[in-house]
């Protein structure tokens, strides 16, 4: 017997979480060992995915209550956008040539 698709899709997401918060904790020691002017919006998108930990860890335990899942919802888009802006912030400019 297969699992439910629900398992697959809870557990991906748990995945997924999980990449995310090593690759954002990642990032943010290289910042801060590196004295990183960028180190800032690091340590803000280490602490969203902290929080977002205990949000996701809520909306388990209250069964998915809307107001929960809307605010774990949110921190995840505020994580997402963060990353981006360290993605573009630590993209190096491309010189052009200018005759």
């Amino acid at each position: 017997m297969f699992p439910a698709p629900k398992f697959f899709s809870e557990n991906v997401h748990r995945l997924l979480a999980i990449m995310a918060a090593i690759t954002v904790s990642l990032t943010t020691t290289i910042s801060i060992l590196n004295k990183s002017k960028f180190k800032k919006i690091a340590v803000i998108a280490l602490s969203c995915i902290v929080t977002e930990i205990f949000i996701g860890m809520f909306v388990v335990f209250t069964n998915l209550q809307a107001l929960l899942v809307a605010t774990h919802l949110s921190n995840g888009v505020v994580i997402f956008a963060l990353t981006i802006l360290l993605l573009a912030a630590y993209k190096k400019p491309q010189q052009q040539n200018v005759p």
